[in-house]
């Protein structure tokens, strides 16, 4: 496999539309590399599940647009202020963030105790 191509320094950051740019040029040497070592059934079958996934992407950010909304009516019309606001959105935030976080734990440790069945 080729050598992976080098990101931008993080000192890029101090002019970030200069940072979008040469972090898009990078992800996109990346692909032209990918595409080249990939067999295209391969390459297709990544590109379905990574457009699949942007789009679920979006569909779960418009969620959290909805329910936020919600959340706010809901606290307004129990007069529960702006702490109630914030703790009745960052509860099942922080609820979520765990549960995932376990979940990965708990995938990867799993990969790991298979890894010496596949030799």
């Amino acid at each position: 496999m080729a050598k992976s191509p080098r990101k931008a320094s993080r000192w890029w950051w101090l002019l970030p539309p200069v940072k979008a740019v040469l972090d898009r040029m990078h992800l996109d040497r990346l692909r032209r590399q990918v595409l080249a070592e990939l067999p295209l059934d391969d390459y297709e079958a990544l590109l379905n599940f990574s457009n699949k996934a942007t789009g679920w992407f979006l569909v779960a950010g418009g969620g959290f647009l909805l329910a936020v909304n919600e959340t706010k009516e809901l606290t307004d019309r129990y007069r529960l202020g702006t702490i109630g606001f914030i703790a009745a959105c960052a509860v099942p935030a922080v609820a979520s963030v765990l549960d995932t976080t376990v979940r990965l734990y708990a995938s990867r440790r799993l990969l790991k105790t298979a890894a010496p069945r596949e030799g």
